[in-house]
């Protein structure tokens, strides 16, 4: 069994409340690493799809090794696309999005989820805490703030809703207090998701 944190269940249970939303009959999940929201998912309802560059799938289901910007896969073949986590690390976004919105059927939706700098920027409060190596992930092409991410996402398809979840670090208290605010205003979030429909 995979140990799973907050964060981990967190997305999954958005996964599920957005495969709900499109009807999902088949789901793809980009970066799926070891697969828990893979087979997780899988065990709601849907058909899911684990790709990642590398393998590492530590679970049983339908996994494929392959690139994000050249996905082996036919054109409308999903209902739901979900890319947890992998945004920051690609350096060809233009293809990336470009392949998202080719498998995506007509009426399909992206779920993605992307680290924030937030109110404070993450680079200083993680040299603050003098944790700098668990916060500062080295393979991020790029680290923005929400009203970058948005406008990013927004430049390429619509935002049908944007939200954000704090660090399962932070405590109890923390996440209390922060999620009262997240729905009103993600951008105070140091984790943001943005559900997306092609334009």
């Amino acid at each position: 069994m995979n140990t799973t944190t907050g964060l981990d269940l967190f997305k999954l249970l958005a996964a599920m409340r957005a495969a709900d939303a499109a009807a999902s009959r088949d789901v793809l999940d980009l970066g799926c690493g070891p697969g828990f929201h893979t087979s997780a998912l899988a065990l709601h309802g849907p058909r899911v799809f684990g790709l990642d560059r590398q393998k590492l799938f530590s679970v049983e289901g339908a996994f494929t090794v392959g690139d994000v910007t050249r996905l082996p896969f036919a054109a409308d073949r999903f209902d739901l696309l979900l890319a947890f986590d992998i945004i920051e690390h690609v350096p060809d976004v233009e293809s990336l999005f470009s392949e998202m919105e080719r498998v995506l059927r007509p009426g399909g939706r992206i779920l993605v989820s992307v680290p924030s700098d937030g109110l404070v920027p993450r680079a200083w409060f993680a040299a603050t805490l003098r944790r700098a190596p668990a916060r500062i992930d080295p393979t991020h092409v790029r680290f923005l703030g929400y009203p970058g991410w948005r406008d990013l996402f927004a430049a390429h398809f619509a935002i049908e809703d944007a939200f954000g979840q704090w660090f399962t670090e932070h405590g109890e208290r923390w996440k209390r207090m922060g999620n009262a605010l997240l729905r009103r205003a993600p951008g105070i979030a140091p984790n943001l998701y943005f559900q997306l429909r092609p334009i």
